[in-house]
């Protein structure tokens, strides 16, 4: 618009018997609001200035009076300075100058953006007199890109930098790094325990959390760091100068302590206590790709050294994160490829020595590596939320096979392990009903097995859970019991029906007095809360006779039999019926 408005006046400047319309563009630009329409002489002093500059300038602090004066005296030298060589330009060329955007700033003010083009003013004979401009406020417009920018460059929930800008920050520390032969460091952290608080408290607890953790992280660091969130409960450190003086691994430790004060979280009934574990990558990558690699591949060392913790990034971790991928790959294919299958171990009455029952035990038949033992490949498929649907397929193989046995004559337990995961995502009861519909076999030979770890997690929703289980048959048992942290007052408040005695006690039982007196103590607690007991590897006669004497109802291990297929279970029953 100011272009064509420029042309326009070009015209009636210099046609005669366009005076009159001539003075009434100039009283119509002069009176109106937006536009910031001024005259100057030679000398650059006002000569008339339109409403919309007065108003602009009065609100700007600038004196009202603008007649007769110069920029010098109106504006700060920056400023006055930029309009004087324009207007130069303009008296001593004749040339118009169009669009140029500036910077205002204004002691005491916020800083405007204006666009104006100016043009020389001339007399009728064509001599220029003067010089005549047309400014615009670009200030909203502005704003509201640099707000789309940050929008583009920033994290929405937390305003940290997300991985775009986290890219392009860690292309200038590595070259920053580079020209000053210094150090550099990425550190890649998350929240080991996040999805439990997203599940137990809500999305809105999640983001709070996250809002916290992302204001701990930045008070902890120097203003020359940068923080950013990847996305999820993922963060970014990247050092490099000073910070890099004492280590990498300190600015870690001092991450990791940050986080240690547990966090006032809206909803939660107690403090959260939020731990994280961190990987290093050094600045010695080529690019920042590869750097922020490099530090996803020491944070997944770092949680398999057991979380809350920090590991700097080796050549030798490569091998490994690559052998992690594919064995995720190799997963995903295997539920689609029938790759799994189930082994039984008995459960056998310690009293009578009589067959009561197995547990499902999953395997995998890889098609190169041969059969994985399941230590192998079930911590992959809980991190991956694979146990989902595995743990589904499990169910209704068991089932399938209980139904079986059933049918042909042999009605005994078929114990399953459950996941936490298969709890926390409400999948369980619907999971259980599905096998026991498909396949027909008796909810009240089922039997569910949850370790006390899986037990704790949302006590409220997990009692919930279990009762309906137990609502249509189902026998709850607590794996490993002894291990975890559920306390006696809890333990109440579940409707469980078996306690499993751990394996690390029962190895001991026959040459450790504390190992006995643990196991005394397990049997006796079981007892009054009327809990049939079984104790898990038991692997020797000695073992089988103080157990027996602690009064154990029923025993596991490879004393009476390791996980067998389904064939050598048949040909145990067939053993016992003869």
């Amino acid at each position: 618009m100011a272009a064509s408005t420029t042309e326009f006046l070009q015209r009636v400047n210099t046609d005669p018997d366009l005076s009159d319309l001539r003075q009434l563009c100039i009283d119509t630009l002069l009176a109106c609001p937006e536009e910031r329409v001024f005259f100057s002489d030679r000398l650059g002093r006002s000569i008339l200035v339109s409403a919309g500059s007065l108003a602009a300038m009065a609100q700007g602090g600038i004196a009202a009076d603008a007649i007769g004066k110069t920029v010098h005296e109106m504006f700060d030298d920056e400023i006055a300075r930029t309009a004087e060589i324009d207007e130069r330009h303009i008296l001593e060329t004749g040339e118009t100058v169009v669009g140029k955007v500036r910077r205002v700033s204004i002691p005491g003010h916020s800083d405007m953006w204006m666009q104006t083009t100016k043009m020389a003013l001339r007399d009728a004979s064509g001599a220029i007199v003067g010089t005549f401009g047309i400014s615009r406020d670009l200030t909203a417009q502005r704003e509201a890109e640099n707000a789309l920018a940050h929008q583009a460059l920033h994290d929405g929930l937390t305003g940290l930098p997300n991985r775009a800008l986290i890219l392009d920050r860690i292309d200038q520390m590595l070259a920053r790094t580079r020209r000053n032969h210094g150090q550099c460091a990425a550190m890649f952290l998350d929240l080991d325990n996040f999805k439990d608080i997203n599940d137990t408290l809500g999305h809105h607890a999640g983001d709070e959390l996250l809002v916290a953790v992302a204001d701990r992280l930045s008070n902890a660091l120097r203003p020359s760091d940068t923080v950013g969130r990847l996305g999820g409960d993922e963060f970014v450190v990247l050092v490099d100068g000073e910070s890099m003086t004492a280590g990498p691994e300190v600015v870690a430790e001092r991450i990791l302590d940050v986080l240690r004060t547990p966090f006032e979280i809206t909803g939660s009934p107690v403090p959260i206590l939020a731990s994280a574990s961190i990987g290093i990558a050094t600045g010695t990558a080529q690019t920042a790709d590869q750097l922020l690699q490099e530090a996803d591949i020491a944070l997944y060392q770092a949680k398999d050294a057991g979380k809350r913790c920090a590991m700097v990034f080796a050549a030798t971790m490569q091998t490994t994160a690559q052998v992690h991928r594919q064995l995720l790959v190799d997963l995903e294919l295997a539920l689609e490829e029938n790759q799994f299958f189930l082994l039984y171990q008995p459960t056998i009455d310690l009293q009578s020595g009589e067959f009561r029952g197995v547990e499902a035990l999953l395997r995998w038949q890889h098609p190169e590596r041969g059969v994985i033992q399941p230590d192998d490949f079930i911590p992959e498929l809980e991190a991956s939320g694979l146990i989902v649907p595995v743990g589904a397929w499990v169910l209704e193989q068991a089932c399938k096979q209980g139904a079986a046995w059933m049918a042909a004559g042999h009605g005994f337990t078929v114990s399953v392990n459950v996941s936490a995961m298969q709890i926390i995502r409400d999948r369980i009861l619907t999971d259980v009903q599905r096998a026991l519909e498909v396949t027909g076999f008796d909810p009240t030979l089922l039997v569910l097995e949850l370790t006390e770890t899986t037990l704790m997690h949302d006590v409220e929703q997990t009692v919930s859970r279990l009762e309906l289980l137990r609502g249509i048959g189902v026998r709850i048992a607590v794996d490993d019991f002894g291990t975890g942290y559920s306390s006696l007052a809890y333990l109440r408040q579940f409707p469980i029906d078996i306690l499993k005695i751990d394996r690390s006690f029962v190895s001991g039982i026959s040459d450790s007095n504390e190992a006995a007196a643990l196991v005394h103590t397990l049997v006796e607690l079981g007892r009054a809360l009327n809990l049939e007991t079984i104790a898990e590897g038991v692997e020797d006669d000695a073992q089988r006779l103080q157990l027996q004497a602690e009064n154990v109802n029923t025993g596991q291990g490879f004393l009476f039999s390791k996980p067998i297929d389904v064939a050598a279970i048949d040909r145990l029953l067939f053993s016992q019926v003869a």
